[in-house]
């Protein structure tokens, strides 16, 4: 496992590089030190990125630096570099914080393992490699926990039905809103509120967009659209506050509600108090 090649002589925060070689060179210093690969492979790999550009930049803030074991690998090893000031390997590449060096004997170390690694590796402060480089499982924890929700709302609907409370629709969960939205909702609720924000917030969005369709339902009949409804939030939101007014209002005053509706995002917009950009 990558994991247990991990040591902690390995790792180094810098504030600043002067340009991408550098980086490549300083990143792969501790291995070239201690024996791990020869001063080529660093070589190497600058040789090919002046050829085929920077191929190891996986994602925002992450670069895995590696090249062919041929060129200069002796052992298997990582080392981790973070830079406090980003640096770009290409004039439109993206800004890059953590490099990861790997010196590979073959090509046997997958990237399941390197996410292991970032996993493991927590002793950084202000640096969470684990949760930038594997921003996916928001969404896919997004959809799923989303999709519980519409069950759980789909039951609590039977109930509601079944003990004559109130003569009320079954929506039935649907994969596409669920996993479009549901998985947006977790991405969003992760960056304000981590793993519980994740689950707590996709699984109220799954309720969410399984009693709104309810609500707007009637709004679509009374305008002979009987039977059919919207299936996400905002459609919901928006059908069942405009339907209601075009049910109540009609004629230069129905015209007036939607030009002031209209104009109120627009207008805020202008005068609501932009927050102060962050430095870097």
């Amino acid at each position: 496992m990558i994991l247990d090649m991990l040591k902690k002589e390995n790792v180094q925060i810098l504030d600043h590089v002067d340009d991408w070689k550098e980086a490549i060179t300083v990143s792969l210093r501790s291995l070239e030190e201690q024996g791990y690969v020869t001063p080529d492979y660093a070589k190497g790999i600058i040789d090919i990125t002046n050829e085929m550009g920077p191929y190891y930049v996986l994602t925002d803030d992450v670069a895995l630096i590696h090249g062919r074991p041929e060129t200069g690998v002796l052992k298997k090893q990582l080392a981790v570099t973070v830079l406090r000031k980003p640096i770009k390997f290409s004039e439109d590449g993206k800004p890059v914080r953590l490099l990861v060096a790997l010196a590979a004997t073959d090509s046997d170390v997958s990237n399941s393992d390197i996410g292991s690694a970032f996993y493991g590796w927590g002793s950084v402060k202000g640096i969470n490699p684990g949760r930038d480089s594997w921003r996916c499982i928001w969404v896919l924890i997004g959809f799923i926990v989303s999709f519980v929700g519409g069950i759980v709302g789909m039951f609590i609907l039977f109930g509601i039905k079944g003990a004559a409370l109130a003569a009320v629709p079954i929506i039935l969960p649907g994969v596409v809103p669920h996993f479009f939205c549901g998985a947006t909702a977790g991405v969003f609720a992760n960056a304000e509120g981590g793993l519980k924000g994740c689950i707590v917030g996709a699984f109220f969005h799954g309720l969410l967009i399984t009693f709104l369709p309810v609500f707007c339902m009637p709004v679509l009949g009374a305008l002979h659209y009987a039977g059919t409804t919207f299936s996400d939030a905002d459609f919901c939101g928006v059908g069942i506050i405009l339907g209601n007014i075009a049910r109540f209002t009609t004629g230069n005053l129905l015209l007036i509600v939607c030009v002031i509706l209209f104009l109120i995002p627009i207008i805020y917009n202008f005068v609501a108090k932009k927050p102060a950009a962050k430095a870097e």
